[in-house]
This record gives C-alpha cells, sequence and structure tokens, in this order.
C-alpha cells in the first residue's frame, strides 16, 4: 500500500508479510483455534510480543494479521444471515 510516489507505509517487511494469502492466514487461524481453544488469542498475542522483542518485523507483521484473524473467527456474527 502506497499513500504516494515517496511514502512506504508498509516497508520491505511489510510487502513480504503481505505475500502470506489471507486463505493461509485464516488457515493458521483456525489451527490456533483448535490447538489452544480460548487461549488461542492469548497465545498469539504472546508470539506477536515475542516477535516484537526479537525485532523480527516480517513474522510481527504475519502473526499479527493470524491475531486479528482470530478475533474475526471468534466473534458472533455482526447481523443475520440471509
Amino acid at each position: 500500500m502506497r499513500l504516494c510516489s515517496s511514502c512506504d507505509i508498509l516497508g520491505q517487511a511489510g510487502r513480504r508479510a503481505m505475500l502470506i494469502s489471507d486463505a493461509n492466514v485464516y488457515r493458521a487461524a483456525s489451527k490456533m483455534i483448535d490447538r489452544h481453544g480460548a487461549s488461542a488469542l492469548r497465545e498469539a498475542a504472546r508470539v506477536v510480543g515475542t516477535m516484537l522483542e526479537r525485532r523480527d518485523v516480517d513474522r510481527l507483521l504475519v502473526w499479527a494479521r493470524i491475531h486479528h484473524a482470530i478475533i474475526l473467527l471468534e466473534s458472533p456474527p455482526s447481523s443475520a444471515l440471509h
């Protein structure tokens, strides 16, 4: 995602993290939920924290996406299905 020719808000690490498809992110989130149950979100947050401590931006961005996917998968539907 670029704002203009001189602005790059994702940077190189962000572009590499975006190479992982949404399907793979949601698959990983689903596996986290299967493996960790109700504590899947907490476990993903722990991994995000570890990646932050290690200054591993690539994995941090991927795990942030997985964390977000867990939130979405565990949230109740926002409206009735049609």
